[in-house]
């Protein structure tokens, strides 16, 4: 049978090759990277050829639960052997930047989890080679695939004041960045999906806990029209949860995230109505990759699409220079000073700025 195309969104004519499965590596194989291999195992338009994984013991694992599949050491490597048609980059952060850049030169169609990168330019310039190169650059927001955003958007398009609270157990996954990039930028790229003003102010407040990085952070943006926002996202919670409430004008909606319920309470009448609606989608990551397989096969914009990650890093970087700014500030009106005039001097002088 005919290979499809590599690259460039555009497969043979005949079709034998336009329906042939297109072959898939997934970069990293830890816990998310074994999901992705098992939903393009399932499905019947993809066929998993390829694993990139460098730590020994994965590497095992993912040659016995996927037979058949060679496991390449590193992006280089299935390159040099093996270029896929599609691939889905599962490794930390801080290389999404590097492996993703290699496979959208070599003409692969890439679907990045979150974050798109790991800095802004780097997000950016993953952006401008795959539409230089006509490629479907995707990133993982999986909150896009539940059904909660398309609801709140529809029945509270003109909403004022949103707070997402996002907060998990500790592990030691995803600790080379902070928890703005590892779980806040999920509810960013919501806020940002359910409004286009641009955002004017952010103030935020950050705490580190088990890591390097802040471990919580709460963040207050502010927007051109007036509403406002207020985000906590936790790595360092005992209690896991994922709400969002959502507040306009004769309503207001309390969505959990994690089993897709919704109440929606809006005035009738003197009294108040209070509809239950279930929105979750029973398996978004599936629906994720789906869409990224159907964009590729049918030439089709990225329902997610790379300028959107790129959205999501530049506020999450807004965010966190806001923190380091907080702590500055809290640092050194904190520093002791030898008189009373000295002290007020400097408030005032800080104050002004």
């Amino acid at each position: 049978m005919a290979k499809n195309k590599i690259g460039h969104g555009s497969f043979s004519k005949h079709p034998q090759d336009f329906y042939a499965p297109l072959n898939v590596a997934v970069i990293g194989y830890g816990t998310f990277g074994r999901l992705h291999a098992r939903k393009y195992q399932s499905m019947a338009s993809t066929a998993l050829m390829s694993v990139v994984e460098s730590n020994p013991e994965r590497r095992e694992l993912a040659l016995s639960e996927n037979p058949g599949t060679t496991v390449y050491d590193s992006v280089e490597e299935l390159l040099r052997s093996s270029p896929p048609q599609i691939a889905s980059v599962v490794v930390p952060a801080k290389h999404h930047y590097s492996a993703a850049v290699q496979l959208l030169s070599a003409g692969v169609h890439t679907l990045v989890e979150k974050p798109l990168a790991s800095e802004l330019g780097q997000a950016r310039e993953l952006a401008d080679l795959a539409e230089k190169s006509k490629l479907v650059l995707q990133p993982g927001h999986l909150e896009r695939f539940n059904h909660t955003l398309a609801e709140l958007r529809t029945r509270l398009p003109q909403w004022h004041y949103l707070e997402a609270r996002r907060m998990s157990r500790w592990s030691a996954r995803a600790t080379d960045v902070d928890v703005v990039m590892d779980l806040m930028i999920h509810d960013i790229d919501m806020l940002l999906e359910l409004s286009d003003e641009p955002i004017m102010e952010i103030q935020a407040r950050g705490v580190k806990v088990f890591s390097e990085h802040w471990d919580v952070a709460s963040a207050q943006l502010t927007f051109a029209n007036g509403s406002t926002a207020s985000l906590t996202a936790s790595r360092a919670s005992l209690q896991p949860e994922r709400r969002l409430h959502v507040f306009a004008d004769s309503a207001c909606a309390l969505a959990n995230i994690d089993d897709g319920l919704m109440l929606l309470h809006r005035r009738e009448g003197d009294g108040l109505a209070t509809d239950r609606r279930f929105c979750r989608h029973e398996d978004p990551l599936a629906a994720e990759i789906a869409a990224f397989v159907h964009s590729v096969r049918y030439d089709k914009p990225a329902l997610v699409t790379a300028e959107d990650g790129c959205r999501a890093v530049e506020i999450a970087e807004r965010i966190g220079k806001a923190i380091e700014h907080d702590q500055e500030l809290l640092s050194r009106i904190s520093t002791p000073m030898p008189d009373s005039e000295q002290a007020t001097a400097y408030l005032q002088q800080t104050l002004i700025q």
